[in-house]
């Protein structure tokens, strides 16, 4: 256990910068929110009608926070997906670039342990970062917005967890992708990985073209695991609609595309790519 703490200790001595990529993108938001809100107040403007939504989202007060924060979140989701991308070549490959590889695997801990360390920083780390940054953006705005227009604090809150749970997903699928090519590549792994992905698309085209078979697209599903399931998520109805808009029914189906098999794969295909990247990471000839 200490081994693993001193490990992970490195890692993060050695990439905080980067993995707090998603906490300088917040404070930047924050600090210019604080600068809008005091010029706004030096024209005479308060922050209840620079918030309030007026008589037009009469009936929509529910549905909007709970589509402002799960906005909100995917957002600040999006950073921290770049953030793990990073990290996953920088612990990698971090070694290579310094010339310092021969002298980490020289210590007398086990591979399994230098490896989980790392990818425990790409991943659990980020995903941790993310929840707590995320919630805290949702907790303000649901606060500001919840006390300037009459919407229920729940709604804020469930947006936030549901778009969490999902963009958490995504992070560690795409995480573990870009640990993938770091394993694989030493130097200038993610524009490799990416014309590595466009070579086998553009085979899998040919061989669609030239024998009429229909292999499904790389890209497309990539970009489905990748991406959250929008589908599920409301949409405002017409206005003539609101009477029978269940946002109950409308949560629940969002739970319901959570808990499918397309979570499943992508936690399976996670696991592939972590265990194939860490096989490259060991295999390749140190330096």
């Amino acid at each position: 256990m200490k081994q693993c703490k001193a490990l992970l200790k490195k890692e993060w001595d050695t990439n905080w910068f980067m993995a707090l990529i998603p906490l300088w993108a917040t404070c930047i938001v924050y600090i210019t929110a604080l600068i809008g809100w005091i010029i706004s107040l030096i024209r005479g403007h308060s922050l209840g009608a620079m918030v309030s939504s007026g008589e037009i989202l009469t009936g929509y007060s529910d549905l909007v926070l709970y589509g402002l924060t799960s906005a909100i979140t995917i957002m600040l989701g999006f950073v921290s997906a770049i953030s793990a991308v990073v990290l996953a070549y920088n612990v990698i490959n971090g070694g290579y670039k310094n010339r310092c590889e021969i002298f980490h695997f020289s210590q007398p801990v086990s591979f399994l342990k230098i490896a989980g360390s790392k990818f425990l920083l790409v991943s659990l780390v980020t995903i941790l970062l993310y929840g707590l940054l995320s919630l805290l953006n949702a907790v303000v705005f649901t606060l500001i917005y919840s006390n300037s227009v009459s919407a229920g604090f729940r709604y804020g809150l469930t947006g936030w967890m549901q778009t969490f749970l999902g963009t958490s997903l995504s992070i560690l699928f795409l995480g573990s992708l870009a640990w993938l090519f770091a394993g694989v590549y030493k130097r200038k792994s993610l524009p490799l990985g990416f014309l590595t992905l466009l070579a086998i698309e553009v085979v899998i085209g040919v061989l669609n073209y030239t024998t009429g078979w229909h292999i499904p697209s790389l890209f497309e599903f990539l970009g489905r695991m990748i991406a959250l399931e929008m589908k599920s998520y409301p949409s405002c109805p017409p206005m003539n609609e609101l009477q029978a808009l269940d946002m109950q029914a409308t949560i629940n189906k969002v739970w319901n595309s959570l808990i499918s098999w397309n979570s499943v794969l992508k936690l399976a295909l996670s696991a592939v790519f972590v265990v194939a990247g860490a096989w490259f990471y060991k295999s390749r000839e140190l330096s």
